[in-house]
């Protein structure tokens, strides 16, 4: 009988010839169901033989509208809980899903991508108020932990400008690799710097600086020795560094201070 309406249900139990029968609600409170109440379970099984009197079976009955209400939130719930809801949203435009987001209820936490501080307000104030004057259309990068229970997530964000210079970035890491631009230095100043020179590129880097798609501006200490032996350290060298073909590249600008 699960799934019948209980007008449907009680025809089948009158067909049967069983006349005691008891009608409960999910909390196993005796309730009188209209005709439109929906069977949700019965005991004993289907099948089982019972006598029509004191028969034993009862059926769980729940109305229309407890029924469209659990499905709303069982909807609500299956559309937010999984994490792919979010993950679906990456590299999207927060506008685009946060009144979606906002509507179940969730309490966020939303991160700068660059500088990983709590930028909450400031990413409330751009969705909510897209008008405003300096407005950030803030992309979705990184889905944090999320309960699904509280209703509680957190979000990693970056302006649109950030995410495309850290896009090209990363594409000139893939390029031309910056150790391999390091050692484009190190060939270039001890060129100039016979008597004595050491880069310090892995502990003493002061700046990576992105220039174009085939350039790096790079600064590092380093140490000079001239020709006398003297040896002058903690200087910076300061370098651009460009790709010049497959398997080739040179400095540009170089200059030791």
């Amino acid at each position: 009988m699960t799934g019948m309406t209980y007008k449907d249900a009680k025809q089948a139990l009158d067909n049967s010839g069983i006349v005691s029968y008891s009608k409960t609600d999910a909390k196993g409170e005796s309730v009188t169901p209209e005709d439109d109440y929906v069977v949700v379970s019965q005991t004993p099984d289907p099948g089982t033989v019972v006598k029509r009197y004191n028969s034993g079976v009862t059926i769980v009955v729940k109305s229309p509208t407890e029924i469209a209400a659990e499905q709303a939130a069982a909807d609500r719930v299956q559309a937010v809980e999984p994490k792919s809801f979010l993950e679906g949203n990456l590299d999207q435009a927060v506008s685009t899903f946060y009144e979606q987001l906002a509507s179940y209820g969730y309490t966020i936490t939303w991160y700068h991508a660059t500088a990983g501080n709590d930028i909450s307000s400031m990413v409330l104030e751009d969705v909510t108020d897209p008008e405003r004057e300096g407005v950030v259309a803030w992309v979705l990068t990184k889905v944090g932990y999320a309960d699904y229970t509280n209703k509680t997530t957190s979000l990693t964000v970056q302006a649109p400008d950030l995410l495309e210079n850290e896009r090209k970035i990363e594409e000139l890491k893939e390029n031309f690799p910056l150790w391999r631009a390091w050692e484009t230095v190190k060939y270039a100043d001890k060129k100039l710097h016979p008597y004595g020179f050491k880069l310090h590129s892995i502990i003493g880097v002061i700046s990576t600086e992105y220039v174009d798609s085939n350039t790096w501006h790079l600064k590092a200490y380093c140490d000079v020795t001239n020709a006398f032996g003297a040896k002058a350290k903690g200087l910076t060298c300061d370098d651009v560094v460009t790709l010049t073909g497959e398997s080739s590249a040179k400095c540009t600008s170089f200059d030791v201070y």
